[in-house]
């Protein structure tokens, strides 16, 4: 899709295993070809590694990468998790990280523990007690948060999941051992109800395509947000389904409260053509759905755009993220180097990816000071 409009993307990863200074290299040509001149580097420690260890140098690597595309750039970092401790000895473990994080260059956090293999591997949701002071130090921060809440709630369905979904280990129903969804959804309420002015953006459209009452819900907190990035393909929900106008009246309505982003990756560049598909496949499905009135393709499924007014779309684009955001922090560069050193002394082998770019950080950030 030609790209004419430039976008503010509030939601870009960091996981690909792709060498620090390659992604470099990568984001910037997947930046300029899809109009992106500013973003948030999300990071996820927990995500990639769920069913064993942290991904330690996720969060510096968000960091590294903000440093990087400065001054256009911000980074979110995550809670990193220690199974060793005792659930009910955590609170202060994750109140200092928050403290720590916010103080040397991090702009806000990025929440994945909502979804439902990081809450079976914690065996707490986002309401349990122990997270109880990491949330009122955000909300007395003022600290944005981009939040993965659930997930579809087929998932949740055996008949309507679908065999792709199931091979993905996405099917969180009976016997599997996952809170259902909406044990999910209220555990997020029940944070919101304690501290009401917590500055929360759930992603994918929070999940709600299939209960409207559900996202009011969600909106009527005076700082919620949501972000448009696909997830369980939503929109094709809202643009297929009998209720295309409603959802397209819901997105207008708070278009101050929605956000760009695309789950866009640092993809391998190997093949170009392949590489191109892969990056541009979310990114123009977005851009599809908020600037056409035609009928396209996105995975086999056909629909038809709901052309936004510019209005609109300047909005979710580009002003509600600077709006929210201001200028990035200032990052500590010696806090950073002093990171890095303690992760090379147990990740010292620069043979191994991690071991190389941890190398590549040090020598960096020293070079950024």
């Amino acid at each position: 899709m030609k790209i004419k409009e430039k976008v503010f993307d509030g939601h870009v990863h960091t996981t690909m295993r792709v060498p620090l200074r390659e992604s470099v290299e990568i984001y910037k040509k997947e930046f300029e070809e899809l109009g992106v001149t500013k973003e948030v580097f999300a990071s996820t420690p927990l995500s990639t590694k769920v069913l064993g260890d942290m991904d330690k140098i996720q969060n510096l690597k968000a960091l590294y990468y903000k440093a990087v595309f400065s001054p256009n750039a911000y980074a979110f970092c995550d809670l990193e998790h220690d199974f060793n401790m005792p659930i009910e000895q955590r609170a202060d473990y994750y109140l200092n990280q928050a403290k720590e994080y916010l103080a040397n260059g991090f702009d806000g956090f990025k929440i994945l523990e909502g979804m439902p293999t990081c809450i079976k591997k914690l065996g707490f949701l986002l309401d349990n007690p122990v997270l109880e002071p990491f949330w009122a130090y955000l909300e007395e921060q003022g600290c944005p948060v981009l939040m993965h809440n659930a997930h579809p709630k087929y998932f949740w369905d055996k008949d309507r999941v679908g065999e792709y979904w199931i091979k993905r280990g996405c099917y969180y129903g009976e016997g599997m051992g996952y809170p259902d969804f909406y044990e999910i959804l209220n555990a997020l309420f029940n944070v919101l109800d304690r501290h009401p002015n917590l500055k929360i953006t759930v992603a994918h459209m929070g999940f709600f395509c299939e209960d409207y009452d559900l996202a009011e819900k969600f909106m009527s907190y005076k700082n919620t947000k949501l972000d448009v990035t696909p997830g369980g393909e939503q929109f094709l929900e809202y643009l297929n389904g009998q209720n295309r106008q409603m959802w397209t009246d819901f997105i207008i309505k708070y278009s101050d409260r929605i956000k760009y982003g695309t789950d866009l990756y640092n993809f391998e560049r190997t093949n170009d053509q392949e590489w191109k598909t892969a990056f541009h496949r979310r990114p123009d499905f977005i851009r599809q759905i908020f600037e056409t009135n035609t009928e396209h393709d996105y995975c086999g499924t056909k629909f038809v755009g709901m052309k936004l007014p510019k209005k609109y779309r300047n909005k979710i684009y580009r002003e509600n993220l600077i709006k929210e955001l201001g200028d990035p922090k200032p990052i500590n560069f010696d806090w950073a180097i002093s990171k890095v050193k303690e992760l090379r002394k147990e990740i010292s082998n620069t043979e191994t990816l991690d071991g190389y770019d941890l190398m590549c950080m040090e020598n960096d950030f020293n070079s950024m000071k």
